[in-house]
């Protein structure tokens, strides 16, 4: 079934959109894509956007001026870009890690850091739609009904390790029991 949404501005673009065949909008917005990345490649290679800022006229003196060169300005983009840190405790029998990752990072990419760092070993397997599955934990393997099951803040975790975000002041623990 199709569907018409009309939108006053837009109505053009969006019948355009909904009414071509899935192949030919999966093209469209392949290419829109392609264009919009190329035009950000040409924007950041040619500096157009340092270009583009004018310039004011201001009254300084010679004695006090300090001219803005390109490091200053990148230095400052740099500056606002900076990603926050989340501080958080990992727990694994009994040892107890702090971990600093950026924000946004999951249990996972906080326990690829830490076993990075050789602090501790994990194994496991990614399994397509469902997530990323733990086999084992400093060489103890999941088995005879027992697995490592990973608590949040002193609760069962109701998501898997690849999508569960690390907050700060989160304390993380696996644990080795008997699942039901």
């Amino acid at each position: 079934m199709q569907y018409r949404i009309q939108f006053l501005e837009s109505l053009l673009r969006a019948e355009f959109l909904f009414f071509m065949p899935p192949r030919t909008t999966l093209a469209f917005i392949v290419l829109t894509f392609a264009a919009v990345a190329s035009l950000f490649v040409y924007v950041r290679s040619e500096n157009v956007a340092s270009s583009a800022i004018g310039t004011v006229p201001v009254a300084v003196s010679e004695a006090t001026a300090t001219p803005i060169t390109r490091t200053d300005i990148v230095s400052a983009a740099v500056t606002a870009v900076t990603a926050t840190t989340t501080h958080a405790t990992f727990i694994v029998a009994e040892k107890e890690y702090t971990i600093t990752v950026t924000q946004d990072k999951t249990v996972l990419d906080a326990m690829r850091a830490l076993s990075a760092a050789g602090t501790f070993t994990f194994t496991g397997r990614e399994y397509p739609g469902l997530g990323f599955f733990v086999d084992s934990i400093d060489g103890k393997k999941n088995a005879g009904g027992k697995y490592w099951v990973y608590y949040v803040n002193g609760v069962s975790a109701t998501s898997g390790v690849s999508s569960q975000l690390v907050r700060t002041g989160d304390r993380i623990e696996w644990k080795y029991e008997k699942s039901y």
